[in-house]
């Protein structure tokens, strides 16, 4: 099957009292919804908030799971995230916040892009938040860039980062993804996996690979943007099992 070159677009001038996002630009799996998913393509889908008023908000450019799934040889690919707001903005997860156990996976070319006007702008997971296993799985080639020229710029996670229950990858690659920020203060954390919790947001847990690689992630950011953690940015446990991380810029793992 395929869900392909779908767009979501929620266009508003509204202030930050109102509660506003736009979520999932191909397929929304509901809480408490089994779902088993094989052999499918999730490409080309976009999910878009723009607010001339308030803050932006967006997250999940192509397959948005609240329930655990079982997921064989799914593809996700050039899905997009975007988020503009004239005050703060924030957004994640090109491919789309996932969780369950995945095997034979592709997560390839997502893409996550947020910006505010005034304020601080967010970007997290340039692939997915995500929770639970991958196997033989390859997650590359993703991005994240979060742009706040008059605020400050926080971006974490150009493929990964960790939900609730943690993440083990087993006879996987974490390859060639990148994160970057833009503003005059802020940081970019984990160009690879990203595995801190954050506030309001995915807690982190215990992260484990096996047989894995994370190589040729890259972080990077204007003058004033603090750059920790090219491969991996933690403060939870790593269990590393025969697993690689190098060739990440500018550094290998922040906490491991």
């Amino acid at each position: 099957s395929s869900v392909s070159d779908n767009s979501a677009t929620l266009a508003a001038s509204l202030p930050d009292s109102v509660e506003m996002a736009a979520i999932a630009g191909g397929i929304h799996v509901g809480y408490g919804v089994p779902a088993r998913i094989r052999n499918s393509r999730f490409n080309g889908n976009s999910i878009t908030m723009t607010n001339s008023v308030g803050y932006g908000n967006a997250w999940s450019g192509g397959l948005h799971t609240d329930s655990d799934v079982t997921a064989t040889g799914v593809i996700v690919s050039d899905n997009t995230v975007t988020a503009s707001g004239h005050t703060f903005s924030v957004g994640d997860s090109g491919a789309g916040e996932m969780g369950g156990l995945f095997t034979g996976a592709i997560m390839r070319g997502n893409r996550v892009t947020i910006s505010s006007a005034t304020d601080w702008a967010f970007g997290l997971a340039g692939a997915s938040i995500f929770r639970g296993s991958l196997t033989r799985s390859v997650i590359a080639g993703n991005r994240v860039v979060a742009s706040g020229p008059n605020g400050g710029a926080g971006v974490a996670g150009g493929a990964l980062v960790v939900d609730w229950g943690g993440i083990s990858l087993d006879r996987s690659m974490v390859t060639g993804n990148s994160a970057r920020g833009v503003g005059p203060e802020g940081g970019v954390q984990g160009g690879g996996i990203f595995d801190v919790a954050v506030t309001d947001g995915p807690p982190g847990g215990p992260l484990n690979l096996t047989r894995s690689s994370v190589t040729r992630n890259v972080i990077s950011g204007s003058p004033g943007i603090t750059l920790e953690g090219g491969g991996i940015y933690t403060d939870n446990v790593v269990t590393m099992t025969n697993s690689v991380v190098a060739r990440n810029q500018p550094d290998q793992c922040v906490g491991c």
